[in-house]
């Protein structure tokens, strides 16, 4: 059993490196800045600069994998709702927004979402992120006039870092059960009948 995992991993690792390269490939053949096509129109009417933009990128990533650190590798917590926050707080880095600013969306955006559930349904997956990026969009019109929750409604703490720390802890420690549970609806182990 173990040789067939090791063999079906030994033949994945070429077919990615020839996913990677045609990706990398096609990126580079698209006319204009990849950023650019990544940023989308409000960089052009913004006149964001290069430099302003691709920084913009490193914040939004960087964001989502801060909140990942906390979250764990596996979690019934959705991915969706971390990296819709990074890209709010890219986009509020982008309009011009301040370090508080920025913090403000990523508080925003995880006392409004913070508690969406992975259930591993590609199809619902679209409204997931359909919901966190209103969220975060939402988050980003909030901070710009100073405007978030405040310490104490929910899972928001005093500051940013203590925010995400608590949502990480929601989803690392919070949701182990959750996690176990959800795939035994999926795998129709759970009388859901007889439980509720």
């Amino acid at each position: 059993m173990s040789r067939y995992f090791v063999r079906r991993i030994l033949e994945t690792i070429p077919l990615m490196l020839i996913i990677s390269i045609f990706v990398f490939m096609f990126i580079h053949l698209i006319p204009g800045d990849p950023a650019r096509s990544i940023a989308g129109l409000d960089a052009e009417e913004w006149e964001v600069s290069k430099e302003k933009l691709y920084r913009s990128l490193v914040v939004s990533n960087l964001i989502a994998i801060h909140q990942k650190y906390y979250i764990g590798s596996l979690s019934a917590y959705c991915g969706a709702v971390s990296a819709a926050c990074g890209a709010g707080a890219g986009i509020t880095y982008m309009y011009g927004g301040n370090y508080h600013q920025v913090s403000l969306t990523i508080i925003n955006t995880l006392g409004n979402v913070g508690g969406i559930v992975c259930d591993g349904a590609k199809p619902s997956c679209a409204a997931k992120i359909a919901s966190s990026v209103d969220a975060a969009l939402m988050a980003f019109h909030l901070s710009i006039q100073n405007k978030s929750f405040l310490p104490g409604e929910g899972i928001i703490k005093g500051d940013v870092e203590e925010t995400i720390k608590s949502m990480g802890y929601i989803g690392r420690v919070g949701m182990r059960a959750t996690d176990t549970e959800i795939l035994n609806v999926m795998i129709d182990r759970a009388n859901i009948n007889q439980d509720c």
